[in-house]
């Protein structure tokens, strides 16, 4: 019985022993899973605070790109406004000085052409005078351009009438005659100024002249090729 007793002793000290480790264990995890637990909760806190941040952050990104983007389009309309402003006091100086073919036409005369009549030019001048005795002829011509198939009459007038339009095909009759290697070339009369309005445009028009003016103070162009020109 002694021996029976002793091994009863010894298991349940070796139970308590388990036991109370096992307490001891239990409360250690239960711990630990307390210290995960507030740190996970740190974590989603520090992760939803990052997130609201960030939410502020593209809100204050999304304002200041709507601010830059606003005030770059002030900026565009202030260049541009100044540009025609520029153009227009640039154009009104010319236009008093007498100097339209050098400052505006001449420089615009090539690539509006190339543009509207979709020919590469040959020659380009300004200012053509030339006097035949044989024929008692003389001409002065503001720009003549030349293509492969045209020979381009500009004149430049600083109020366009209907007088000026008249006398443009015996303009382009008094070219022919003094450089007869144009003969072969389609004439193409073309009247220039800053502005030509009303009547004359239409009577332009009406004639087959093309009206070339500075249009909007940005740029030379031609106003009525397509009431002139065909469309295919």
């Amino acid at each position: 019985m002694d021996v029976l007793e002793k091994r009863v002793t010894n298991l349940e000290e070796v139970l308590a022993s388990f036991i109370k480790s096992s307490d001891e264990s239990h409360r250690r995890t239960e711990k630990e899973l307390s210290v995960m637990s507030k740190n996970v909760s740190h974590l989603s806190q520090e992760m939803l605070n990052f997130k609201n941040e960030m939410s502020g952050f593209k809100i204050e990104m999304k304002d200041f790109k709507t601010n830059i983007e606003a005030d770059t389009q002030k900026l565009k309309e202030s260049l541009d406004k100044n540009t025609k402003d520029m153009n227009k006091k640039w154009g009104e100086l010319a236009n008093k000085m007498g100097t339209l073919i050098e400052d505006l036409v001449l420089p615009a005369a090539r690539p509006v052409l190339q543009k509207y009549f979709s020919e590469p030019l040959i020659f380009l001048g300004s200012k053509i005078n030339k006097k035949d005795s044989a024929q008692n002829l003389q001409g002065e011509f503001d720009i003549v351009a030349t293509s492969s198939t045209k020979v381009f009459l500009i004149e430049v007038k600083s109020t366009p009438n209907s007088d000026y339009l008249k006398e443009m095909p015996l303009q382009i009759e008094k070219l022919v005659k003094l450089f007869p290697e144009y003969a072969h070339l389609t004439p193409v009369l073309i009247i220039a100024s800053i502005n030509i309005h009303g009547k004359v445009l239409a009577e332009a028009t009406k004639n087959g002249i093309y009206s070339m003016i500075y249009r909007e103070w940005e740029f030379m162009d031609i106003i009525n090729f397509n009431e002139i020109t065909p469309k295919i």
